[in-house]
């Protein structure tokens, strides 16, 4: 009986271990003009991001369990997010295009990445833009 008690307290604690330490899972999804990748848990608290041209590395410090990224090109092609990489507590992606990276949280739980691609620079196209007065 003493055995199976010690085997319950240990399967027990083994449980909690694993239950607090859980991959941030990665989903994503097509928006038309932009693609969107979303980090959800209390794992991302305290990001910071670096960039260096189309490389952009995601940190979250107060997590180190990797992440869950398995259906990331379901719902996106790989033209905007060219590729990504994880490693314990940082997400490194690359923008396959001249694009606009927009990242904010939603409450405490959510991180957005928005992924916009620039169109045609007006100063570098033909377009007019005419400026009509307002009228009273």
């Amino acid at each position: 009986m003493t055995l199976f008690r010690i085997l319950i307290v240990l399967f027990a604690s083994l449980w909690c271990s694993l239950a607090s330490s859980e991959s941030i899972p990665v989903s994503s999804g097509e928006h038309g003009d932009f693609s969107r990748l979303v980090f959800e848990g209390s794992g991302i608290q305290g990001w910071i991001y670096d960039q260096a041209e189309n490389d952009y590395t995601i940190r979250f410090p107060n997590h180190r369990d990797g992440f869950k990224t398995q259906t990331v090109y379901k719902y996106i092609k790989n033209d905007r997010v060219k590729s990504f990489t994880t490693q314990n507590s940082n997400f490194r992606f690359q923008v396959g295009c001249e694009c606009v990276v927009d990242i904010f949280e939603i409450g405490k739980t959510i991180l957005v990445v928005d992924i916009k691609e620039i169109k045609d620079n007006p100063t570098k196209s033909n377009t007019a833009f005419i400026q009509i007065p307002r009228l009273p």
